[in-house]
């Protein structure tokens, strides 16, 4: 029968957001952290994440010229080994791997604040090593073609109001017990409903 997933744990982020500001710049431009948080995961461990972000486009109002424009804004899900270490060589940077596809939205200077959400899903590889954690991580980044409208070197930023957040639904996969009758019952019925949806062959009645 193999394995099953059950005991679904929710886990939320404790540490909070990781910074309140995205720079706004070009699309290459790289993503910042906005919430991250690790937990304890084993081989077949099926993760589903949910992440929310509110964004205000403040771009160009504390500046002297106070041009204001329209900022699109990216956010995608990431997943890594977090019992990597960092130091004295960072090994834990190419294990970084995203989750499903990236969300953008633009947040023009009439919308102003912006809410986004995004979902996806892994299943923990088995050759995952024992004992390690897997770091969960929302990032986001700002773009636009006037990025510098305000000053050659930009400085211009979108705020992260401190709403939303990031949830990990923890499916663990586990074998079943095999001092469990009711597995085998389970499995005798379920052998007995794949033997009824196999077709039968129509009956040849001889000529008479």
């Amino acid at each position: 029968m193999g394995r099953k997933l059950e005991n679904g744990e929710d886990f939320t982020d404790t540490y909070g957001l990781r910074t309140r500001k995205i720079p706004v710049d070009l699309s290459s431009g790289t993503p910042v952290k906005v919430r991250y948080f690790a937990l304890k995961v084993e081989p077949g461990d099926y993760l589903k994440v949910h992440a929310e972000i509110d964004v205000t486009n403040d771009a160009g109002r504390e500046t002297t010229k106070g041009i204001r424009y329209t900022v699109g804004v990216g956010i995608s899900l990431w997943w890594y080994n977090a019992s990597i270490a960092t130091t004295p060589v960072d090994l834990r940077t190419p294990t970084w791997k995203q989750i499903g596809a990236s969300r953008g939205m633009n947040c023009t200077v009439d919308l102003h604040h912006l809410a986004m959400d995004i979902t996806g899903e892994v299943t923990i590889p088995d050759d995952w090593p024992v004992g390690h954690s897997a770091g969960i991580c929302l990032r986001a980044d700002a773009h636009s073609t006037r990025w510098n409208a305000n000053d050659p070197d930009g400085g211009d930023w979108v705020d992260i109001e401190n709403h939303g957040g990031l949830t990990v639904t923890r499916y663990r996969a586990s074998p079943p017990p095999v001092d469990d009758p009711r597995w085998a019952q389970l499995a005798a019925l379920e052998q007995r409903v794949a033997a009824l949806e196999t077709p039968t062959p129509p009956e040849v009645l001889p000529c008479p």
